[in-house]
C-alpha cells in the first residue's frame, strides 16, 4: 500500500472521503453528532450514516468531521460512539464537537 496515504492507528483509510467529491450534492449531508453514534444522529434525520469499511470488531467506521478543525475522522460503536476520532500530529484525538456524514 502507498505509505503516503493517511491512516488512523485502527487502519481506516480516509481516502474514501474523496467519494464525496464525485457524489451528487443532494446524496449526502452533514448532521450534528450531539454526543451520540453517527447512526443514531443520522437516523434522527431519517438517513443512514456514510461508512468506510469495518473495524476488527465487525462494526462499520462511520465518517465524521471535527467541528473545530473540519478534519475528517471516524465514529465507531460501541466504545468510540460519542466522539469523532481524528488524526492530529500523528495521534488520535476524540473531538466532542463533531458532524456526521449521512446519506
Amino acid at each position: 500500500m502507498n505509505s503516503s496515504l493517511p491512516y488512523s492507528k485502527h487502519g481506516v483509510l480516509v481516502t474514501g472521503l474523496f467519494l464525496l467529491f464525485i457524489s451528487p450534492a443532494s446524496a449526502v449531508t452533514w448532521v450534528e453528532g450531539g454526543g451520540r453514534s453517527c447512526d443514531a444522529a443520522c437516523n434522527r434525520k431519517r438517513m443512514e450514516p456514510f461508512t468506510t469499511g469495518n473495524h476488527t470488531n465487525g462494526r462499520p467506521f462511520m465518517v465524521c468531521m471535527d467541528g473545530q478543525t473540519s478534519r475528517p475522522g471516524y465514529n465507531l460503536k460501541p466504545d468510540w460512539a460519542n466522539r469523532c476520532y481524528v488524526g492530529i500530529g500523528g495521534k488520535e484525538f476524540g473531538a466532542p464537537d463533531y458532524m456526521c456524514l449521512c446519506k
